[in-house]
C-alpha cells in the first residue's frame, strides 16, 4: 500500500506517518509540503493507494482542486486534513468523491482506529464534526425508524462506530464474533437506510441515539 502525505507542517506529516506505520500492509510513504510537489508527481507518473492531503494546500479554487485530484490520481482514494470544520465545505468535498476527512481541532485527530477504517476502504467523518453536517447529508427523511425501534445491540454498535472502532475491536468491546458484528452492522444500516457506515453514524446523530 503506497501513501502520499501532503501537509505545509512539518510536525503534522511526522505524527501522521508514526500512525499510519503502526498499521499494517505499508509499503511505502512519501511526503510533500507543496502543491507544486504534488503535480510534479502526476508527471512522474507516481501511482498511490490513498493521498492523505491538507485542504488548505491545495488553495483556490479549491473545489475545482479537489476534483482535479481525485482525476488525476484515480483509483487512489483523497482523504482531506484541515483545521476548518465548516460543514458546508465538508459535505461538498465528499459530493466531489473525498474518501475521509480529518479535522485536526478534534481531540485524537489522528485516530488508529479512524485510520485503519479509510485504509479499509470505509468513509469517515470525525464524530465532532458530524453534528455540524447540513440536513441534505444527514438524510433526516420520513423513512427513517424511530430509536426504540433499534435493538440494543444496534445502539450499542453505533457507539463504537461513532468512535471510529473497527469490527475486530467492537467483537471484543461486545465480546462477540466478528461475524456478528456484521450482523449487527448490517441490520442497523438497513434499518437506518444508510449506504455506509459514515451515513449510519450521521443518521444516528441527528436521531439522538448518540
Amino acid at each position: 500500500m503506497r501513501i502520499l502525505i501532503g501537509d505545509k507542517k512539518p510536525s503534522f506529516r511526522e505524527k501522521l506517518r508514526s500512525q499510519l506505520e503502526s498499521l499494517n500492509d505499508i509499503t511505502e510513504i512519501k511526503e510533500i509540503s507543496r502543491v507544486d510537489s504534488l503535480f510534479q508527481l502526476v508527471r512522474q507518473n507516481e501511482h498511490f493507494d490513498f493521498l492523505f492531503l491538507e485542504k488548505e494546500m491545495l488553495e483556490a479554487p479549491r473545489q475545482e482542486r479537489i476534483s482535479a485530484v481525485i482525476d488525476m490520481f484515480q483509483p487512489a482514494k483523497l482523504i482531506l486534513t484541515s483545521n476548518n470544520d465548516d460543514s458546508h465545505e465538508i459535505w461538498r468535498s465528499f459530493a466531489l468523491g473525498v474518501h475521509g476527512y480529518i479535522y485536526k481541532k478534534c481531540k485524537n485527530a489522528l485516530n488508529k482506529n479512524a485510520l485503519r477504517l479509510m485504509l479499509d476502504g470505509i468513509p469517515y467523518v470525525p464524530p465532532c464534526v458530524i453534528n455540524s453536517l447540513p440536513a441534505r447529508y444527514k438524510a433526516g427523511d420520513s423513512k427513517l425508524l424511530q430509536p426504540r425501534k433499534l435493538t440494543t445491540r444496534q445502539i450499542e454498535s453505533l457507539k463504537y462506530l461513532s468512535e471510529g472502532l473497527s469490527n475486530r475491536d467492537i467483537s471484543q468491546k461486545m465480546k462477540v464474533s466478528e461475524a456478528t458484528v456484521k450482523l449487527h452492522i448490517n441490520a442497523l444500516l438497513h434499518r437506518l437506510h444508510a449506504e455506509n457506515r459514515t451515513k449510519a453514524v450521521i443518521i444516528a446523530q441527528q436521531m439522538g441515539l448518540i
